[in-house]
């Protein structure tokens, strides 16, 4: 059984020398220019941003979540004790 880390990091260079044998691509670079259309293939680097460490992200997104504004709703409010059938 294959651990999940190896999974989703990708395939090794072993994995990928034996991928590039069989499609008969000599490189990665290759392979995609052969399989990926001209017209969906983004030919500049991708901006990802800022790169953060897990502990990074955590106090990120608490920031973030900390900006969220919390109401009350009223949705629902005296439907209650009622049936709903399983269809629904």
């Amino acid at each position: 059984m294959i651990k999940f880390s190896r999974r989703h990091i990708g395939p090794d260079d072993r994995q990928v020398s034996e991928m590039l044998k069989v499609t008969g691509a000599g490189t990665l670079d290759e392979l995609i220019r052969e399989t990926v259309p001209d017209k969906i293939l983004l030919e500049k680097e991708l901006n990802l941003g800022k790169v953060y460490t897990e502990q990074e992200l955590l106090i990120h997104l608490k920031q973030l979540a900390s900006e969220n504004k919390l109401y009350k709703t009223y949705i629902g409010y005296g439907y209650y004790g009622t049936y709903t059938p399983t269809v629904i």
